[in-house]
């Protein structure tokens, strides 16, 4: 399957993506987490740009935890047993 990039966040998906608008106007789509996320509440009337900022907020929260996971600061995602 053929990997696209999100017009919204840019980050890859596979798949036939979403229609963006009203959040981008143009023929790129978007992934699935910013249709749910930012483009369907949009649509019911909320307005765009906190919804953009909360979405940036959310994904240099992902990335600071994947960062600290990679370097062994925390097990995220993982089971510990009490003591480890």
């Amino acid at each position: 399957m053929t990997v696209h990039k999100c017009v919204i966040c840019g980050k890859p998906y596979i798949g036939y993506g979403n229609n963006p608008a009203p959040v981008y106007n143009g023929p790129e789509q978007c992934c699935d987490e910013c249709n749910a996320t930012i483009v369907i509440p949009a649509r019911m009337g909320a307005p765009i740009d906190p919804l953009l900022k909360a979405k940036a907020g959310l994904m240099e929260v992902k990335k600071a935890m994947e960062i600290n996971d990679t370097e062994g600061k925390t097990k995220l995602g993982k089971p510990t047993r009490l003591g480890e």
